[in-house]
């Protein structure tokens, strides 16, 4: 998080949510800059466009998640899809109830890291083509960015 924007928008200490601390500084500082935005219901839409839930209750009531969007772990937002550029968006009538997790216990358990070191992004990736050439075998698909040639 930018040491400017601190005081504006900022991680729960778990890691696993974030809240807007000032609203009309987030709008005025960096709606317009970040997301080409001016109103903040109009970023509380792409939020939800994105698949970020906002807490109703509890300890984390009014802040956002997205399973992955997580402090420390900036590699997990290549997996995001904006459901409103997805071609195969299912739409539901009906859905049950939503209960909301609570953070504070599962990162007692199972904390994420404040940042991630690259080359732990790197063993995670490999551990994910392992994982998937053992399911697939001989049809399992390299990621491209380990297709890449390294410059010299």
């Amino acid at each position: 998080m930018r040491d400017d924007l601190k005081s504006i928008i900022s991680w729960l200490p778990h890691g696993r949510s974030w809240k807007i601390i000032h609203e009309r500084e987030f709008e005025i500082r960096t709606l317009p800059i970040y997301f080409n935005l001016k109103k903040i219901s109009s970023f509380h839409e792409q939020a939800a466009e994105w698949g970020f839930q906002r807490f109703k209750t509890g300890p984390d009531q009014g802040t956002f998640y997205h399973e992955r969007f997580l402090r420390g772990l900036p590699h997990l937002c290549k997996k995001m899809k904006n459901a409103s550029l997805s071609r195969s968006m299912v739409y539901v009538e009906h859905i049950e109830e939503f209960v909301e997790p609570n953070f504070w216990q599962i990162s007692s358990e199972h904390p994420v890291p404040e940042k991630l070191d690259p080359q732990d992004v790197q063993s995670i990736e490999l551990k994910k083509i392992n994982e998937c050439i053992l399911d697939k075998g001989h049809r399992a698909k390299v990621p491209a960015s380990f297709m890449r040639k390294k410059k010299s």
